[in-house]
C-alpha cells in the first residue's frame, strides 16, 4: 500500500500553542474556528509564542502585520541559533496567508520559538505527518487538490484570491480552491473516522444562492446557502473558512462521502478543503478504503434558508445509532449456493437418465475442492 503524505491542522486555540503575554483574541466567523490570536495593540513589547509538535515541518496561517510594522520574526527550532523571517506577502499590504513554514525536519518531537512578532495573527497551524507521528485525537487536513479527493462535472482549481469586505485579502488556504457553477458537479471522499467538515470560500457580496446534497454512507442532507438584499453579511465581501457542511460522532471506520451540486444561481461553490477526525493512530495503519459507491442524487425544491434538512428517512452510521442488520454478502451466498445446488441437482438426474435411456454407461462426474465462493464474494 502507497502511503499517502498527510498533513494535521491546530487551530491557534488550542493548548499546545503557548502564548507570551499580551495576546488578544479575535472573534470572527471568517477565522477557522471562528477566532485567531494576535499581539495586543497595547503591548509595550513584541509577541511570542511556542510550540511543541511530532512531525516533519510545520506551518503557520494568518494575518501578516500593517505595512507600517516590522515585517520581520525570528524562529528557533529545538534550541538551535535563532534566524530571521520575513513574510511573503505583496509589499505595502496586509495580507491573509501561510507565513511561515519550517524546513524538513526529521520525525520525532520538535519545539518551535516565533519571536519579534510585531501585529502577526495566527489563525492555523498546519504539521506534516511523519511516519512515527501519532493521530489519535487529532485533525486531518486535506487540501482541495489531493488526490484522495474525487470530482466529476465541470469543476476547475482556482488560484483567485478572496477579498473580505474589513479584513485582509489573501489566498485560499492552500492557495487554491475547486470552484464549480455547474448543477450536477460532483465530489467524493473516502475516509476512515469519526467526524468530518467541508470548509470553502463563500462570496456575501453576489446576491444569490446554492443548492448541494450531501450523502454520507446512503444518508443525504439538503443544505441551501441563500444571500438577499436583505442578509446581513451581503456587505462582508468574502468569507474564507467557511463551514458549508459538518457531522461529528460517526462509527470509527470507513465512510464515504458525496457532495452533489443541485443548483446555483449567481454564485460559486468554492471548495477549499476537508478536514477529519482520524480513527487510526498512524500513518501505517491507515486502512485499504472500499471503493466509491456511486449514488444518483436528485435535484431538491429548497427553502430560502442557510439550514440543512434531512431528505432520508434511515441515519448515518454514528456512534449511537448502529445498525443491526445480518451481514448481506453472507445472506445473498447462502441463496445462491442453495439455488447453485438444486440446479446442479437436477441437470444430473436428466442427465443420468437420458444415459440409461440410451443404454450408455454411467460416466462418474469430476469433483473439485473449488467452492462458490471466491475471497468470500460469490
Amino acid at each position: 500500500m502507497t502511503i499517502q503524505q498527510l498533513s494535521l491542522i491546530l487551530d491557534d486555540s488550542v493548548g499546545d500553542i503557548k502564548y507570551g503575554p499580551d495576546w488578544a483574541v479575535s472573534n470572527l466567523v471568517e477565522w477557522y474556528q471562528g477566532g485567531t490570536h494576535v499581539p495586543a495593540g497595547n503591548r509595550t513589547t513584541p509577541g511570542f509564542f511556542n510550540l511543541s509538535f511530532e512531525g516533519t515541518s510545520i506551518a503557520f496561517i494568518g494575518n501578516t502585520p500593517s505595512p507600517t510594522s516590522s515585517q520581520t520574526i525570528t524562529i528557533s527550532i529545538d534550541g538551535g541559533m535563532p534566524y530571521n523571517s520575513s513574510y511573503d506577502s505583496p509589499p505595502g499590504q496586509q495580507t491573509y496567508v501561510q507565513w511561515y513554514r519550517s524546513p524538513l525536519l526529521t520525525d520525532g518531537m520538535h519545539t518551535i520559538l516565533v519571536d519579534h512578532i510585531d501585529g502577526t495573527a495566527l489563525d492555523i497551524v498546519l504539521i506534516t505527518v511523519g511516519p512515527n507521528t501519532p493521530l489519535s485525537n487529532r485533525t486531518i487536513f486535506v487540501d482541495n487538490n489531493d488526490p484522495s479527493i474525487e470530482y466529476a462535472g465541470h469543476w476547475i482549481e482556482d488560484d483567485s484570491i478572496f477579498r473580505p469586505a474589513i479584513l485582509p485579502d489573501g489566498p485560499p488556504v492552500g492557495n487554491s480552491t475547486q470552484t464549480s457553477t455547474t448543477p450536477g458537479d460532483t465530489m467524493t471522499f473516502r475516509f476512515s473516522g469519526t467526524s468530518i467538515s467541508v470548509y470553502g470560500i463563500f462570496e456575501w457580496a453576489n446576491i444569490g444562492s446554492i443548492s448541494a446534497t450531501y450523502t454520507l454512507d446512503g444518508v443525504t442532507t439538503s443544505q441551501s446557502y441563500l444571500v438577499t438584499a436583505d442578509s446581513p453579511q451581503q456587505t462582508e465581501g468574502d468569507a474564507t473558512n467557511f463551514l458549508f457542511y459538518s457531522i461529528n460522532n460517526l462509527v470509527p471506520e470507513a465512510h464515504t462521502l458525496s457532495m452533489n451540486i443541485t443548483d446555483v444561481v449567481n454564485q460559486a461553490y468554492r471548495l477549499d478543503y476537508l478536514v477529519y477526525s482520524p480513527s487510526f493512530s498512524s500513518l501505517a495503519a491507515i486502512p485499504n478504503l472500499p471503493a466509491a459507491i456511486t449514488v444518483t442524487a436528485t435535484a431538491t425544491s429548497l427553502p430560502a434558508t442557510t439550514t440543512a434538512a434531512a431528505s432520508a428517512t434511515i441515519t448515518p452510521k454514528t456512534a449511537n445509532s448502529l445498525r443491526k442488520s445480518a451481514p448481506v454478502a453472507v445472506i445473498i451466498g447462502s441463496a445462491l449456493a442453495g439455488a447453485l445446488a438444486v440446479v446442479l441437482f437436477v441437470v444430473l438426474v436428466l442427465q443420468f437418465r437420458k444415459k440409461r435411456e440410451r443404454g450408455w454407461k454411467a460416466v462418474s462426474i469430476l469433483t473439485t475442492n473449488q467452492s462458490a465462493y471466491t475471497d468470500g464474494q460469490a
